[in-house]
């Protein structure tokens, strides 16, 4: 996000997100790679973990989160199409956050111990990971967790190769071979 904001003082203009409809997201992969890069470290310095999901955090906290990105972004003139990746964007970079820490949670061997352990990117926000101590350990949220490693473990191709959508790839391969 530093590089973002170095480039909005030096063009003393913030950073217009292009829509594309055949990737169904930013037009570059540099600009996906931005903002997915952006919305983690707003979420990461602004949201609390005390919900399940994105569309379960309240409006006037997604609208924080919204008015930290328009310092980089131009959200004023922006399309429906990017304001939807946007909001998918930060919905996936919410879930990924919380699975970090799920991971992390994992670790330890029972809650006690792992409310022991505070992992440091929420030392100053205790209560995020004793709430999130909670819904690991919920019996729904566990059923959910091993139904879902099922599945993925079931499946034989990757959807996902890193942080960069497929059809990017897809393009970039093609470009190649027409060299």
């Amino acid at each position: 996000m530093l590089k973002q904001k170095q480039n909005v003082r030096q063009t003393a203009s913030k950073i217009k997100i292009v829509y594309d409809q055949r990737h169904r997201g930013a037009a570059t992969s540099q600009q996906h790679s931005f903002i997915a890069s952006s919305c983690g470290v707003v979420i990461r310095d602004n949201c609390p973990f005390q919900w399940e999901s994105w569309a379960e955090i309240p409006e006037d906290t997604k609208e924080l989160v919204r008015h930290e990105l328009s310092f980089i972004y131009d959200l004023d003139d922006i399309t429906l199409e990017a304001m939807a990746y946007l909001e998918k964007t930060l919905s996936i970079r919410y879930k990924h956050w919380k699975n970090n820490f799920h991971n992390y949670f994992k670790k330890w061997d029972n809650l006690e111990i792992a409310r022991l352990h505070v992992p440091s990117e929420l030392k100053d926000r205790p209560e995020d990971w004793e709430w999130l101590c909670k819904h690991f350990t919920d019996p729904n949220f566990v059923k959910k967790s091993v139904a879902g490693q099922k599945a993925r473990e079931s499946k034989i191709l990757l959807h996902h190769s890193g942080s960069k959508p497929f059809s990017y790839r897809l393009e970039k391969r093609r470009q190649v071979k027409l060299y």
